[in-house]
């Protein structure tokens, strides 16, 4: 009994001493910021300031218009990611400095890559340093306006399937279409069509492979959002458990269809204007060095190995991200046209007088020429950026201008995209839908970097203008055609999905569809 009893009165000690220096550690982390005199939201025990994003009953977009808001007043202040600390910037002139004049501070994301577990995480939007800037320069020549319009052709093929796809939902559902997942269709053709050269037939067929691997890479799941969550707030845990996204399947399919349609085109000679085309090149370039397969090295960090794995991961990001963004803003234009029909209408003319003044066609240059078509799709952007928030790592030690206040290399910094897009001090009544926002005089009038939703600075999207593009000829067909309207399934209001790091709405998003004139 008296051993019992000194084993469990040690146990106890253990548990108490344990107890201790977790209260330590959780205190010294939770007073980073008081310790450098930086205002700050209170963290609570476990979770800092994400307890609601954690258990997933706050979307991301919400997260950070709460913080925004509870730093009012402050340009800058800080809030704890689980025990992390992060800096959330207000001020569009410090945005300005993280974002470019001192972008050389800030250029990396800090996100979780391992190469050999996920092949497919080394892209451009994850990595960081020479990697990124070496990729970076060699990727930008296939998004020119030139290579645009030279994609133009199948975009538009893509577009009147489109057409087609929405006036038989429209049959089958008795008008009512949930128009979300035809665009993601749309986008996923237009991606393989355009960018690849590859008929993916997602509007065609139901059981299309590449729109159910892309609606997997996407899926809001519970274990794809944690798993996801663990790479971007416990990176080294991510690290130790070895999380793998996407799941090997995933990876394994579109690692597959690269190698597949890059020995394709070398073995037939096929010369496309395409993005894949630009990997091709890289590729020959890689195999025709004697130095095994490195590039040469730009600036700081050496040279870049340019593997298969690390060629897919490029091709992986730029389908998955340019079908998902894209159609998102396609469904949240086509809700807000349903809630404003003035605007519909008012759009719908000036497509309708911008084509005919085209001989009744589509062109590249008639779709550019929209002026209302591209005030309306900022709007929605403002009102639903892809992402709710930028996220920067300082690679240097860094003094705020302004202050003695003194980032430690590593510190993780929060630009909060859409709560800076609807504050009222830069967009008046910021819940109105109002396209006239972005009228030349409206802009001249507002500070810059209140309006983030490409990014800014030497890591803007290197997609934009596919992405810009294919959203316009979308919205274009479809609205020279048929006539958006609320119906009984519409969300009202729209709730954003928790489990989505992505800006998307619960739900689905349905709507009533019937052919201009009828």
């Amino acid at each position: 009994m008296e051993s019992i009893a000194l084993a469990c009165a040690g146990a106890a000690a253990a548990l108490a001493a344990l107890a201790g220096l977790l209260g330590l550690y959780f205190r010294r982390r939770f007073s980073y910021w008081a310790r450098r005199g930086v205002p700050h939201l209170q963290p609570r025990f476990p979770f800092g300031n994400m307890r609601e994003r954690v258990l997933l009953r706050q979307s991301a977009l919400d997260l950070f218009h709460d913080f925004y808001w509870r730093l009012d007043g402050r340009p800058f202040g800080g809030v704890y990611q689980l025990t992390r600390p992060a800096l959330l910037v207000r001020d569009p002139q410090l945005i300005k400095h993280i974002l470019v004049k001192d972008f050389a501070c800030f250029q990396d994301r800090g996100i979780f890559v391992d190469e050999r577990l996920n092949p497919l995480s080394a892209h451009l939007f994850n990595l960081g340093g020479a990697r990124w800037r070496q990729l970076r320069s060699k990727l930008t020549p296939t998004f020119t306006s030139g290579k645009m319009k030279l994609m133009f052709g199948c975009m538009h093929e893509c577009a009147r399937e489109l057409a087609l796809l929405v006036r038989a939902e429209a049959a089958r559902g008795r008008g009512r279409v949930e128009i979300k997942e035809v665009l993601a269709k749309f986008t996923t053709d237009v991606i393989g069509s355009c960018a690849f050269g590859l008929r993916c037939n997602s509007m065609r067929s139901p059981d299309s492979q590449f729109r159910a691997m892309g609606r997997r890479a996407f899926a809001p799941t519970l274990g794809l959002t944690l798993r996801t969550m663990a790479t971007i707030l416990m990176p080294s845990v991510a690290a130790l458990l070895k999380v793998r996204i996407p799941e090997r399947d995933v990876s394994d399919f579109f690692l597959n269809v690269v190698k597949e349609t890059m020995d394709y085109r070398e073995q037939n000679n096929v010369e496309r204007n395409d993005f894949f085309q630009m990997l091709l090149q890289m590729r020959k370039e890689r195999q025709a060095r004697p130095s095994g397969g490195r590039a040469s090295g730009e600036g700081v960090g050496g040279d870049l190995e340019l593997t298969d794995n690390l060629l897919a991961a490029q091709a992986f990001v730029f389908f998955l991200a340019g079908f998902e963004t894209s159609s998102a803003a396609m469904s949240f234009t086509l809700h807000e046209l349903a809630l404003n029909p003035d605007i519909q209408r008012k759009l719908r003319r000036e497509i309708n007088a911008v084509v005919e003044k085209h001989d009744g066609n589509f062109t590249y240059e008639s779709v550019m020429n929209i002026e209302y078509l591209e005030k309306v799709i900022c709007e929605t952007l403002r009102k639903y950026p892809p992402l709710s928030a930028l996220v920067r790592e300082c690679n240097a030690t860094y003094t705020i201008p302004g202050t003695d206040v003194v980032l430690e290399s590593g510190t993780r910094v929060l630009i909060p995209v859409h709560a800076l897009q609807n504050d009222p001090a830069f967009f008046p009544e910021p819940q109105r839908y109002d396209p006239e926002r972005f009228g030349e005089r409206e802009r001249a009038q507002r500070p810059t970097h209140t309006y983030l939703p490409f990014g800014d600075g030497p890591r803007l999207c290197i997609g934009m203008r596919f992405g810009q593009l294919q959203t316009k000829l979308g919205l274009a067909i479809l609205l020279h055609r048929y006539h958006f309207a609320t119906c009984d399934k519409t969300n009202m209001p729209l709730r954003f999905d928790p489990k989505s790091f992505l800006t998307t709405s619960v739900g689905g998003m349905w709507l009533k569809v019937t052919p201009v004139g009828s």
